[in-house]
């Protein structure tokens, strides 16, 4: 038996900076973060968050897991912030900035990375929640605390050279697609 749905379009229309947004309160969480991290994103590899910039965070605060608090991205951290806001949750920060005990090239060394997890809600209602908000990657890690945890970071990215990343991981050092099979064998009950 086939049961039809009824679609249901957001008739909400704003303009901001110049563009028509489609807006529930995700998408207003969002466009906000988007405004305010263009105007103080830190052009080069490395980056530094002042106290000023730890005062906008409304969530999150410099006692946490993030390593060294100062050399955090201000753009992964208003996302997350955003983030924290849309879940009502709290988040829990695992780590953030880091200079050994991650791949290579991590993001972890700059930064622009964090991982984190939620209490309060499934691992894989986080990470659809986390794909509302922009990070250029996302790790989902179903070891580690008793609820899994994400990777989120802000690596650079275009839909047409550099797509967002996604990744999943059920076992330390063991990584697959984040698809259907994984979702299927691990993020469902």
């Amino acid at each position: 038996m086939m049961v039809e749905a009824e679609v249901s379009v957001c008739p909400e229309v704003e303009e901001r900076d110049g563009i028509q947004v489609h807006v529930d309160s995700a998408d207003q969480a969002m466009v906000e973060v988007e405004a305010e991290v263009r105007a103080e994103v830190v052009l080069d590899g490395g980056v530094t968050m002042t106290k000023e910039q730890w005062s906008k965070i409304r969530h999150f605060n410099m006692k946490e897991n993030w390593g060294d608090p100062y050399k955090m991205s201000f753009d992964l951290l208003r996302r997350l912030d955003a983030l924290r806001e849309f879940i009502g949750f709290p988040i829990y920060v695992l780590c953030g900035y880091e200079t050994s005990g991650h791949s290579k090239n991590s993001l972890h060394y700059v930064g622009k990375a964090a991982d984190v997890y939620c209490r309060d809600m499934s691992l894989l209602n986080f990470y659809l929640a986390a794909e509302r908000f922009g990070f250029g990657g996302i790790g989902v890690y179903t070891f580690g605390t008793p609820s899994g945890f994400l990777h989120l970071d802000v690596r650079e990215t275009n839909l047409e050279q550099r797509p967002p990343s996604r990744w999943a991981s059920y076992r330390r050092g063991e990584y697959v697609a984040l698809d259907e099979c994984f979702v299927r064998s691990f993020l469902l009950p």
